[in-house]
């Protein structure tokens, strides 16, 4: 069985051997079973624990996928709950245990009562809570890199098909065009009412066509600030014909 004197007395090196004392006096041992969630994310609770046998694992999960991410894992003689002493305010992270486990637990009285006595034992609880803060921040801050780069290589990824796509469609009805205007010359077309109609749909359809490829081009030079705007006269009949 774990010593508890030598346990804590490794957890908070500077404290005297009486507030160790008092610090185990006020704890209770308890054991949990694998999988136990000890804090829960978004709770208000103010218990302290240092782990004594087992480990525990710190997670956090994320609204939009609610996906858990895996921020820590502590072990014998570490320390955690202490956010629920300094502040007042609901858990930041889950903490379930990853194997079967023993716990100090200490109530938020209880330690504030001792950390009054003993400034070595709050010095060491600050300076551990910056440190897990610090490589939280730096934790986010690769995820917002990584992510960030993915999305740039979606993007250039996005302009490329979109480029790719608008000047393979070009051909087409480039060839499309050409047919329509030499069956538009044609005297039988000309002179059916019905041949006419069909080739005044496919002029209709190709201009179409060709108006959303040159918008998809569009699309894509706004995206990598190449387009160039210009002020040019238009008629106001043009305005009026394209609102209608």
């Amino acid at each position: 069985m774990t010593d508890l004197t030598t346990l804590v007395q490794e957890t908070f090196p500077e404290m005297p051997q009486d507030a160790v004392q008092q610090l185990i006096k006020v704890a209770k041992r308890i054991e949990y079973p694998v999988n136990t969630v000890l804090c829960a994310e978004g709770e208000v609770e103010d218990t302290f624990y240092i782990v004594v046998e087992g480990g525990v694992d710190i997670v956090k999960y994320f609204d939009v996928t609610d996906a858990e991410r895996h921020i820590r894992s502590l072990g014998v003689g570490e320390f955690f709950g202490e956010m629920g002493i300094v502040v007042d305010g609901p858990r930041s992270a889950t903490v379930r245990t990853n194997q079967a486990s023993t716990f100090l637990e200490i109530d938020r009285a209880a330690v504030l009562s001792t950390l009054a006595d003993n400034p070595t034992m709050a010095l060491s609880l600050v300076r551990t809570t910056i440190d897990r803060m610090r490589a939280n921040d730096r934790m986010q801050l690769e995820e917002l890199s990584d992510a960030y780069q993915a999305l740039q290589r979606l993007d250039r990824a996005k302009l490329d098909f979109i480029q790719v796509a608008a000047h393979e469609l070009r051909t087409p009805i480039t060839v499309i065009r050409g047919y329509r205007d030499v069956l538009s010359g044609h005297p039988a077309i000309s002179s059916d009412r019905m041949l006419k109609k069909i080739v005044d749909g496919m002029s209709e359809g190709t201009e179409r066509m060709l108006e959303i490829v040159n918008n998809m081009l569009d699309v894509s030079k706004i995206d990598s600030q190449t387009l160039q705007v210009a002020f040019v006269p238009v008629l106001p009949r043009m305005i009026f014909t394209e609102t209608l």
